[in-house]
Parts: C-alpha cells; structure tokens; sequence
C-alpha cells in the first residue's frame, strides 16, 4: 500500500496513530467473528494475517515519511537561511532565522505527542 505523497506532516503522524489502532481493532474483530461463528482463533486466518500486515505495512511507511518529511523541511530551513554560523560576537536578541526554525520544530514535536 503505497500512502499519498501529499499528506502533511500532521495528516501522516494520524495516519501512523490510526493504523496503530486498527491493528488492535483487528484482532478484536477476528475475536467477535470466532465467539459469533464458533471457530477457532488458533486457526491462521488470512483475512486476518493480511489486515494486519497491510496496517503495519502503512504505518511503517507512514512513520518512514515523518522522518523524510521532517528531515526535508530543516533542510529547506537551512538553504533558506544565509546565516553566519561563526560568531563574531554575542548579540542582545536571538536571530529570527533561529527564533522561526524553533517555532517549526515545537509545534512538530506537539504534533508527535500523540505518538505511541
């Protein structure tokens, strides 16, 4: 299963969150159907096996993508930038370049906190 590449950052953190959840939705699903049909859960059940790997599947790519798409946005954050990183000097007043990257990076990290 392949995600869109459009997601946003904050679309592909609930998208992880929600497979995660899915896959425990699984198997309680496979527990009604066994106790409403009387057959057994030790039985390898494909439909099962294949729902659950798919959920895994795209929570691994989606997780996979936060990390791509966070790494690509410091990027474009520091080829924005001419920033000096030696210094010449203490200033009174923090750079807005840096003010503006922490500003991204918090409200990313509130994003996450919902992660398991």
């Amino acid at each position: 299963m392949k995600l869109r590449k459009k997601l946003t950052l904050a679309q592909t953190v609930q998208t992880s969150i929600n497979t995660l959840h899915l896959e425990t939705a699984c198997s309680s699903l496979e527990e009604f159907v066994a106790e409403k049909t009387g057959t057994s859960n030790d039985d390898e059940n494909v439909a099962r096996v294949y729902g659950l790997g798919a959920f895994k599947d795209v929570r691994a790519e989606a997780e996979q993508r936060v990390y791509e798409k966070l790494n690509q946005k410091m990027d474009e954050f520091l080829d924005l930038a001419t920033y000096n990183w030696s210094t010449s000097g203490s200033k009174n007043h923090p750079s807005e370049y840096l003010v503006d990257l922490l500003t991204y990076l918090r409200v990313t990290f509130l994003t996450f906190t919902n992660l398991p």
